[in-house]
């Protein structure tokens, strides 16, 4: 459970690291920031906020490698953060700090429910 705790809540720091980075860039790149009447344009500008999301996901994940590495031990005890695991790393960061967040939040509700039970267990066994 501290493994998807930790992936959880390292995944939420890396998003909201990367919506304030991408927020950033939207202001010095007026045409990232505007909103496009034009459908196709406004398309084009989602798909091209989701690409530096996920770019800037990564760029962050290469560069907090270490600290991956210490809060994920389970998935890198016996390797090193290679570029593909920071590919992954940055996709899943660009989905938004508010989704993993909400992941979190679940997960550790999952934890305090096995609390309480083996809390219920001991109680009903004497002790």
């Amino acid at each position: 459970m501290e493994t998807i705790t930790g992936l959880m809540a390292a995944l939420a720091a890396l998003s909201i690291s990367v919506e304030r980075v991408v927020e950033i860039i939207k202001g010095v790149v007026p045409w990232l920031f505007t909103e496009n009447e034009d459908a196709i344009r406004e398309k084009r500008r989602k798909a091209a906020l989701q690409v530096l999301s996920a770019i800037v996901g990564a760029a962050i994940a290469y560069s907090s490698a270490d600290l991956i590495k210490q809060t994920m031990p389970a998935l890198f005890a016996n390797r090193q953060i290679g570029v593909l695991d920071c590919l992954i790393i940055g996709l899943l960061a660009s989905g938004g700090s508010g989704f993993w967040n909400h992941g979190l939040s679940i997960v550790e509700g999952i934890k305090k429910a096995k609390e309480l039970d083996i809390k219920s267990r001991k109680e009903g066994l004497g002790g």
